[in-house]
């Protein structure tokens, strides 16, 4: 759009060299003055076809355009003298419109009088009519200005369609003509941005670059030129070249209003330098207070950057101006839930499903982005179609970047390894980051027949975790430079037979790579807990709890059962201090109060962030507390803003907010550790503690949940099975709040209930699969094989449950290092 209006400056700036004034065009005629009738000139038309003059072709006919007379040029050219005077009234133009319709009739070859005709048409808002005349015109000259109006004429066309079919029929059709307009011989730089612009909207942004290019050839040092190549390259991941454009265009106009907003989206998303994200959006402010795109990127600047209840001011900013924004609603109930605001919740609630509802309705991506949905009561259809429609929006254009589809082999060579890729953004000191470190410390692909690749969208953030992985895994390759197309063709060209998507619908995502297919084989895998929705995803792993065949239409992928959990960890590797009772002395009982917590009550917890929690569930842990007064809740400040609400939402619930227990994240080498002075874990329910609560269960906590419907609410139930203390699951949020009473009050009788649960969980931690890397690796591997082996049969993705290896015999302290080599 900004490189529309730039072209449209220019193009008037032509018509006026020609002698057309801009003014003389606006409007209707008044009455009393000639107008020329729209039926009278689609007789004209269908007279000079039937005549044969143009054929239904449009090319003329030049044995007729011989015909042409010297006093049709004279009449033209007293039009043009009428249409270009200084003191223009709607008689004059009403004048020349009639000697150009005269023109037409004595000499029907005059490209010029096609074109005014059509121009006025255009402007008289009669556009299928402009269209017909401007064929007749660009079939008459060659002049590329014609051609650039009738361009113009189609996008007028493509904005007005009502389906996106007929929108992307007009687009092109424009594109074309502006195509031609922009012909290499033609000098005119106005002619490249249009035909660039055309290019952008159709999502083709490599042409739309080369096309901008040559007009900055032709036009060096324009703000304008520079601005949209910033916007486009940007686009294509060249973010250097767009960040020294895009600086450039406001060196030369400082008011380039456009420039400052990409620069702004660079470094909020590409360098997340949110202080000159805020810098750029409130520099755009300034100059268009009232701009709400402008309040809503403030909004979500301030929301990166963990200022929550400035984001929401923004975004309430914004709203004010545009009440129906659904992204925006979305965006500010997201970080209402973040920090606990529950004023509103039931209206909101119901809003957000009407939405979602309408929008699922109309096969529309929903403004409710996928990771923020698993947070909401919704069902698994509506999660499954939010990510279908998220994912056809955003991701599926991609593909149309390959010029064909790749191509695979069908079968391994003899003596070769089965190549396997994984992208992630999150590798380092990140939660996965320090997950996947064992997967790669562990996987022998001498032994196991498979060669790993780790494709990075993140720079390496130089930690030791991050090091670890560079030390076992030879084939790392950084992409976050990378367009999309190039880091697609890279992957295929490393011949990868099965690629993994690790971040699914997180941050750092590369889906689009995913959508273009460079592997015949793909898998959805732990960082986004559910499906994505798509097509070009085969499989997700899983585990009999977490995805039964039964619950298969929650996914488009096939499942993959892992034999012993989903859940790939490596606490073994990263904490083996946390087994070790000399370290483990420091958090005893009585070592409680210099962590900030009571020596002397019963503690329940809860360390999941704070937006999974719910005004029900909410409800019922202060229903606990009542029920269990020498008890406390103790909640992490994820975030720090929402200890104002909790507090008065406990008030208002008749608990003393002191009850409340709110501390800091401690040092990562003791935030396990410190998770094992609580007594009892009060998981969400909406969505359960995933890594969180494998966090503490290696600290030896015992965690109360419930089994729930979909995959994200299964999680912790999955663990406690694989544990062997399914006691810890509950029916439901009542037979939730029975048992956590029941093993409080037995705790404090003196009771033994949650000393032997805590007991079980303890001893499983090296004699149950689910804390065994090794042996997940060992059954990932198989898995790998197994549905290569139905690729090379020529079968399609199906479900595969993977048996379980009962000849292993290994036990986690068989090659559990004494002591961690990250701490």
């Amino acid at each position: 759009r900004e490189m529309a209006w730039f072209s449209l400056c220019l193009l008037v700036s032509t018509l006026l060299q020609l002698g057309y004034s801009q003014r003389g065009w606006k409007g209707e005629l008044p009455k009393g003055h000639f107008v020329p009738d729209i039926e009278d000139l689609k007789v004209g038309i269908e007279k000079i076809n039937q005549e044969k003059i143009i054929n239904h072709d449009f090319t003329i006919n030049y044995k007729l355009l011989e015909k042409a007379k010297a006093p049709t040029q004279a009449r033209q050219q007293e039009a043009l003298q009428l249409i270009s005077s200084a003191q223009l009234t709607d008689g004059n133009k009403g004048a020349a419109i009639k000697l150009f319709i005269q023109s037409i009739e004595k000499d029907p070859f005059s490209a010029i009088a096609w074109d005014v005709i059509g121009l006025y048409l255009h402007e008289s808002s009669r556009t299928d009519l402009a269209i017909e005349y401007a064929l007749r015109a660009v079939s008459l000259s060659p002049d590329a200005t014609y051609r650039m109006r009738l361009g113009y004429y189609y996008l007028t066309k493509k904005d007005q369609a009502s389906t996106i079919e007929k929108r992307q029929s007009f687009l092109s059709l424009a594109c074309e003509a502006f195509r031609i307009a922009a012909d290499s011989t033609v000098k005119k730089p106005e002619m490249k941005v249009q035909l660039a612009t055309c290019y952008y909207e159709m999502g083709k942004q490599k042409e739309a670059l080369l096309e901008l290019k040559k007009a900055n050839l032709l036009l060096p040092n324009n703000p304008i030129v520079l601005s949209n190549l910033g916007t486009v390259q940007k686009d294509l991941r060249l973010y250097k070249e767009a960040e020294e454009n895009l600086l450039a265009a406001i060196k030369l106009d400082p008011s380039r209003i456009d420039a400052y907003k990409i620069l702004a989206v660079i470094y909020q998303y590409v360098h997340f330098d949110l202080t000159k994200a805020a810098l750029y959006h409130h520099a755009v402010l300034e100059a268009q207070p009232h701009d709400p795109t402008t309040l809503h990127n403030l909004g979500s600047t301030y929301s990166m950057g963990g200022k929550y209840k400035e984001a929401i001011k923004y975004y309430s900013m914004a709203l004010e101006l545009v009440p129906d924004s659904v992204v925006t609603f979305f965006e500010m109930l997201n970080l209402k839930m973040t920090i606990c605001d529950w004023g509103s919740y039931d209206e909101e609630m119901k809003r957000l499903n009407y939405i979602v509802n309408v929008e699922l309705a109309n096969s529309q991506k929903s403004g409710l982005a996928s990771w923020y949905a698993v947070n909401y009561p919704l069902s698994a259809e509506t999660l499954k179609k939010i990510g279908y429609f998220y994912g056809m929006h955003d991701h599926a254009p991609a593909a149309k970047l390959l010029p064909k589809p790749f191509q695979y082999k069908k079968k391994l060579a003899t003596g070769e390894k089965l190549k396997i890729g994984i992208v992630t953004g999150d590798t380092g000191d990140t939660n996965v980051g320090r997950d996947i470190v064992g997967w790669f410390r562990h996987h022998n692909e001498y032994e196991s027949g498979i060669e790993l690749y780790l494709y990075t969208n993140k720079p390496s953030d130089g930690s030791v975790f991050f090091r670890d992985i560079q030390k076992n895994c030879k084939n790392i390759h950084e992409i976050q430079s990378l367009s999309d197309l190039s880091a697609a063709n890279l992957i295929h060209s490393h011949g990868i037979y099965i690629l993994i998507n690790l971040n699914g619908y997180t941050k750092y995502s590369r889906n689009e790579i995913f959508a273009m297919r460079p592997a015949p084989i793909q898998i959805n895998f732990k960082g986004y807990p559910g499906t994505l929705g798509v097509s070009w995803m085969d499989y997700i792993l899983g585990d009999e709890i977490t995805t039964p065949f039964e619950n298969e239409y929650h996914f488009s992928e096939k499942i993959i059962q892992m034999p012993h959990g989903y859940f790939m960890a490596s606490y073994p590797d990263v904490f083996p201090h946390i087994l070790d009772p000399e370290y483990m002395k420091q958090f005893t009982v009585e070592s409680r109060q210099k962590w900030g917590l009571p020596v002397d009550k019963f503690i329940f917890a809860d360390f999941n962030h704070l937006r999974k929690v719910t005004p029900s569930l909410y409800k019922t842990w202060m229903n606990i507390l009542k029920s269990v007064p020498e008890s406390v809740l103790w909640l992490l400040r994820l975030p720090e803003e929402a200890e104002e609400y909790l507090r008065k939402e406990a008030r208002n619930n008749g608990v003393d907010p002191d009850r409340i227990i709110f501390t800091n994240f401690a040092p990562i080498k003791d935030h396990l550790a410190v998770k094992s002075l609580a007594d009892l874990f009060l998981d969400t329910i909406v969505f359960n503690a995933h890594g969180t609560a494998m966090d503490s269960f290696w600290a030896g906590l015992p965690i109360l949940t419930t089994l729930g419907d979909q995959l994200h609410k299964r999680v912790t139930a999955d663990f406690l099975t694989i544990l062997g203390v399914p006691e810890l699951i509950a029916r439901d949020l009542e037979d939730y709040e029975e048992k956590a009473i029941s093993l409080a009050k037995d705790s404090i009788r003196g009771g033994d209930q949650l000393k032997q649960l805590r007991k079980k969980i303890e001893e499983g931690r090296q004699t149950s699969p689910l804390f065994d890397t090794l042996r997940w690796v060992a059954d990932w591997q198989r898995a790998m094989k197994e549905i290569w082996k139905n690729y090379e049969l020529g079968k399609k993705p199906a479900h595969i449950k993977i048996p379980s290896d009962d000849s292993w015999d290994q036990r986690i302290s068989d090659w559990m290092p004494k002591t961690s080599d990250f701490f």
